[in-house]
């Protein structure tokens, strides 16, 4: 088990605050861990599609400052030699001066490694946005197959 955290406070000029926090365990065949994360910038910073596409807190809090809150959690079984079955989930709101601006994800997979070098997986994969988070479609699923090939 572990645990780790940061805070990176800079100059009034940039007006940047970040708290991340993470932590780490396994418990027989299951790892699992969470992050934490809460920071305060100035919403100038954050324009258009560095956030995400349609995302514009500078004209929503200009010339003010804005607080990003969010979490994860994972978990990763292992269900044979060469199996795994991986969940995460994500709660992001990156303007809690704005309100219906955060969004969430939930990832999940099935993995097999079909040799040292080749890992194949099917993956489920969805987002869901609040409702003034952006121009962007509200929700999207992907379902796929993808390789980790290493060489």
């Amino acid at each position: 088990m572990w645990c780790t955290g940061g805070y990176d406070g800079y100059s009034p000029i940039s007006e940047k605050t970040r708290v991340l926090a993470r932590g780490y365990s396994q418990w027989g065949r299951s790892r699992f861990g969470l992050e934490a994360l809460w920071a305060k910038d100035s919403a100038d910073a954050a324009t258009d599609l560095e956030l995400a596409e349609g995302v514009k807190l500078s004209s929503d809090l200009p010339g003010q400052r804005t607080t990003t809150v969010g979490g994860s959690l994972w978990w990763l079984y292992q269900l044979g030699e060469r199996e795994q079955m991986f969940f995460r989930y994500d709660d992001l709101n990156p303007s809690r001066e704005v309100p219906e601006k955060g969004l969430r994800s939930i990832q999940a997979a099935l993995s097999f490694q079909y040799s040292e070098s080749v890992i194949l997986a099917l993956f489920y994969d969805q987002l869901e946005k609040q409702a003034m988070h952006s121009t962007t479609s509200p929700k999207s699923e992907k379902i796929g197959v993808t390789a980790k090939v290493t060489f």
